[in-house]
């Protein structure tokens, strides 16, 4: 009886000894895919390695292996809750290696708030769900311009383009309109007044942009307009408009007619597109911020290179 007790006692610390040696094993197989640059497979193996371990050091190469792939989210989740395993050896061995991967993706992520009218609404971004609304605190994204999407049954969903800086918050407020708010008979212009969902000064903004619109028109029309009438003047002042004895008014008439008329035209488009370029401008400037964002606008035209002679530019 003694003989197999011994043989029992000898028995008991295997199957953990085994463990914790398919444990190493595991780790510095997803430790040599990383240094080989194959990070994808390394992460794999590391999850397989926390469903059997839960070990806190597997979690921190979980989220080394994240942020070399780039899921900065992802990996802030993982390295943050590896340091909370303060108590953990090999934790307490690596912190200062693990708070440094976690400043590194500190600078790739921010914080993200969405305010909507429709408790329960599903909020994704990058097409990956984060939660539904209202939120309790901010999510963490990916910092850089993403793609966020409001949703709720019986409503139309939102799809819009966001910017978050990095260490930043970012907020959106959003209007889900109901299904049947829109109908095929009425569909609204975008920026105009719709049901429920009217913003300040939308209906001078869409006069700001058909202001800017017939600019670049008038623009066009009198550009057009002096290269004709650059070419008129061109042949006008050929040597052809002094053949068979005749002189210029009597072989090219029609040349000079036609500067003459070309040249009005031009004028009175490049007078066109700067006044309406100027009514443009004054209409962004005085129309309300679009959800507390400053609208800042800016169009100008004047002297340029070439035979034309004029250049415009603006922005928004």
């Amino acid at each position: 009886m003694r003989v197999m007790g011994l043989c029992v006692a000898l028995l008991v610390p295997f199957p953990a000894f085994a463990q914790t040696l398919d444990l190493n094993a595991m780790v510095h197989q997803g430790v040599e895919l990383r240094r080989a640059h194959r990070d994808l497979e390394a992460l794999e193996v590391f999850q397989q390695a926390w469903m059997v371990s839960r070990a806190p050091r597997v979690l921190a190469q979980i989220g080394f292996a994240e942020l070399a792939l780039g899921r900065w989210v992802d990996a802030e989740v993982h390295l943050v809750e590896a340091l909370d395993a303060d108590r953990d050896p090999w934790i307490t061995e690596h912190r200062a290696l693990v708070e440094e991967a976690l400043r590194d993706v500190g600078r790739h992520v921010g914080s993200l708030d969405v305010r909507a009218n429709v408790p329960g609404a599903e909020v994704r971004v990058e097409g990956r769900r984060v939660g539904a609304l209202p939120f309790t605190r901010p999510v963490r994204v990916a910092a850089g311009t993403t793609t966020l999407e409001v949703s709720a049954p019986g409503h139309l969903p939102i799809r819009r383009s966001i910017v978050v800086a990095p260490g930043s918050l970012a907020r959106e407020t959003v209007t889900l309109l109901g299904a049947d708010a829109w109908t095929l008979g009425a569909l609204p212009v975008p920026g105009a007044a719709v049901p429920g969902g009217r913003e300040p000064g939308s209906t001078q903004r869409v006069l700001a942009w058909a202001a800017a619109g017939g600019a670049v028109l008038a623009l066009g029309v009198g550009v057009a307009a002096l290269v004709v009438r650059n070419d008129a003047v061109a042949r006008w002042n050929s040597n052809a408009c002094l053949v068979g004895g005749q002189t210029r008014q009597q072989n090219c008439g029609d040349e000079a007619s036609t500067a003459t008329t070309a040249g009005g035209v031009s004028i009175g488009g490049f007078v066109t597109s700067a006044a309406l370029a100027i009514s443009s401008v004054v209409l962004f400037a005085t129309a309300p911020a679009r959800h507390g964002r400053p609208v800042a606008s800016a169009f100008g035209c004047g002297v340029g290179p070439g035979a034309v002679g004029i250049t415009c530019g603006g922005s928004l």
